[in-house]
């Protein structure tokens, strides 16, 4: 009898450990899903237009591909270097084309991309600037996504000639995120 009542404590304690062993894995599962679907996201040709003496707006383009299995959403963008950071669309008015902030975002479907690009529907847009924006500097911007949080990037400023060739003519170039 002594016997059988320590096997029942042993059987007990192990299925307790089974149990307490399953639940910290469940949780480093819940823990390692969400850390890859927040780095799903890869951010690729990003630049900020240069701007000439006494501008006080500026654009910024990139491609957001999303390498996950659910969809995320652009929703905001912060810049130091200026009072007011936009996401930005474009559309057609009759026949005029007219520019407004996007009030619900960029989607981003999974497997997809949003490419904002000057001859595009979307770009983010820099109101304020605090200084001139000149070719061969970085500034840092922050994207903010619905999924994935904020995401630093530091991007460098291009005029547009040199944007176009740096978009067609180098793939392989990503902004460097934090």
């Amino acid at each position: 009898m002594y016997f059988r009542n320590i096997s029942m404590m042993s059987i007990s304690l192990a299925l307790r450990a089974i149990h307490i062993v399953m639940l910290w894995f469940g949780l480093c599962l819940v823990c390692l899903s969400s850390a890859i679907a927040s780095d799903s996201l890869m951010i690729a040709d990003a630049w900020i237009r240069e701007t000439p003496p006494n501008a006080q707006v500026s654009a910024g383009y990139m491609t957001i591909i999303n390498h996950g299995n659910s969809a995320d959403r652009l929703i905001a963008v912060e810049a130091d270097f200026a009072s007011k950071s936009e996401i930005h669309e474009m559309f057609l008015q009759g026949d005029i084309m007219k520019m407004r902030p996007s009030e619900h975002g960029i989607e981003i479907k999974p497997g997809g991309q949003a490419r904002l690009l000057p001859t595009g529907a979307a770009h983010l847009m820099f109101i304020g600037l605090k200084e001139k924006l000149v070719e061969g500097k970085n500034f840092d911007i922050v994207l903010v996504f619905e999924q994935a949080g904020k995401r630093k990037l530091s991007v460098p400023v291009l005029n547009s000639m040199m944007a176009m060739g740096h978009q067609h003519n180098n793939s392989e170039n990503h902004a460097h995120s934090h």
